[in-house]
């Protein structure tokens, strides 16, 4: 809530700024996305995506290139928080190689935050603790792997976390996440939309 971060002027005269941008846009017929992200700031409010990354997460660009490139994790959060824009939400991003931390930042996400996407890393074949953490705050929920875990070693195939997520999504790279936020993005906005009709 931009009132709450800055202030009910500084919302004010966002919420003006983007209703002049928003009438030069429906005008000129111009950018959609711009236009979807203007009318996010003009209700005041963002959809909130967690992005959750676990074990070894932190070794991007060094752990096995050949598999998961040469992308950095400062350089895909980068990516990811630049794709928020186009989206119109607010995006926070998480990395621990500790599985009690990552329990502790689902539980912080109740009432806080809409959707979460987590890659758990190794932890996605054993983590029951993780498992239980999304399924006690019942946020929807997309698993992601930057590689096809059906199609590496067979201890890897397994996923216990899959089974409390809305979907999982494996062997895109650095786009597996963005297909996970886009995709919970959609997911959420027809659940509102459902929930109004109802």
């Amino acid at each position: 809530n931009l009132g709450r971060r800055f202030g009910d002027s500084c919302t004010c005269m966002i919420s003006q700024a983007c209703f002049f941008c928003y009438m030069c846009i429906i005008k000129f017929n111009k950018n959609l996305q711009l236009l979807d992200f203007i009318l996010y700031c003009m209700q005041g409010e963002f959809m909130k995506i967690l992005v959750i990354n676990g074990v070894n997460m932190n070794m991007l660009g060094i752990r096995e290139p050949e598999k998961y490139g040469s992308m950095t994790l400062k350089d895909l959060e980068k990516e990811l928080y630049a794709y928020s824009f186009e989206l119109g939400i607010d995006l926070e991003t998480y990395q621990s190689n500790h599985e009690g931390e990552l329990v502790e930042k689902i539980h912080l996400a109740y009432k806080n935050t809409d959707g979460i996407v987590i890659n758990p890393g190794a932890y996605t074949h054993t983590s029951i603790a993780l498992r239980d953490a999304l399924s006690a705050v019942s946020i929807p929920t997309v698993e992601i792997h930057m590689t096809n875990i059906h199609n590496r070693e067979e201890f890897r195939h397994n996923s216990v976390i899959a089974p409390v997520c809305i979907a999982q999504i494996s062997g895109f790279g650095a786009d597996s996440y963005k297909l996970g936020i886009k995709g919970l993005v959609n997911y959420l906005k027809s659940y509102e939309i459902n929930n109004i009709e109802n």
